[in-house]
């Protein structure tokens, strides 16, 4: 049928595809980079075609599976340990401007419609070693020493937390306030749940704006099929209404015939 497509746009093949993978529907191209790369979950939303060719060109980060697992099985309990709230919609925000000031592909995933969570972790650990994200109990390896004008804004903040935290407890009777330390623990979590919270405000107000612009575009779809269907039937109850009268706007068109579209229009 004219207007309709054989696949979703979703699940087409891309113009700039080669023979390797044009012949291949969606799920076995997500089966040939998985032999390679830790890609998120087949059914994860986000997992279009499109993302699929951007990753086999490396366009978008991919993480080989094998130097992933090998990495992995390095880490203590508290480099895997996850420090306070996160919701994924922050996560991708975050991990996104990592990525932009190292330099790295994009992920390929919006904050507004994030990855499964338990990759979305895997892949930031083993992308920030450092920590520079402050999203777990312990780095991986340690951060090399700041240096005024050679390091990103990331690093610039992360040593910047350090240094403060480290003039702050500088006094031995405040490393020894157990009730001074798990207040000042509970802002911490406060102030990540906060952002989270922000985050979650943004993702609805984009979900509002959303909804309100395809509603907007469904009214006009019904108006425009309103006014198709009651010209329609107008012509069938009075064979003298043709369609060219409505777009020369001819005299031929009588008050009365318009009246009668109009009320066809109502019903």
């Amino acid at each position: 049928m004219i207007g309709f497509e054989d696949v979703p746009v979703s699940d087409r093949t891309h113009p700039n595809e080669s023979s390797e993978t044009k012949s291949l529907d969606k799920r076995a191209f997500y089966n040939l980079l998985t032999k390679t790369y830790c890609l998120p979950p087949f059914a994860s939303r986000g997992i279009s075609r499109d993302y699929l060719f951007r990753v086999h060109k490396g366009e978008f980060l991919r993480v080989k599976t094998n130097d992933l697992r090998h990495f992995e099985v390095e880490l203590t309990p508290e480099m895997n340990k996850r420090v306070g709230l996160q919701n994924n919609y922050f996560l991708v925000r975050k991990f996104k401007v990592y990525l932009q000031i190292h330099k790295c592909p994009e992920l390929g995933f919006d904050e507004y419609d994030p990855p499964e969570e338990a990759w979305l972790y895997r892949i930031i650990r083993y992308v920030d070693p450092t920590n520079m994200m402050e999203l777990f109990e312990a780095a991986v390896r340690a951060e090399p020493p700041y240096i005024h004008g050679t390091h990103n804004l990331i690093q610039a903040v992360h040593h910047g937390r350090i240094i403060a935290s480290k003039y702050f407890f500088r006094l031995d009777t405040i490393k020894k306030d157990r009730k001074m330390w798990e207040n000042l623990k509970q802002l911490s979590n406060n102030y990540r749940a906060y952002l989270c919270q922000r985050m979650l405000i943004d993702k609805m107000e984009h979900d509002l704006k959303t909804a309100r612009e395809k509603s907007a575009e469904y009214l006009r779809q019904m108006q425009d099929q309103i006014s198709k269907i009651a010209f329609t039937y107008s012509m069938v109850e009075n064979p003298a209404i043709r369609a060219d009268m409505i777009i020369s706007g001819s005299k031929d068109l009588t008050d009365k015939m318009r009246k009668d579209i109009d009320f066809n229009c109502q019903l």
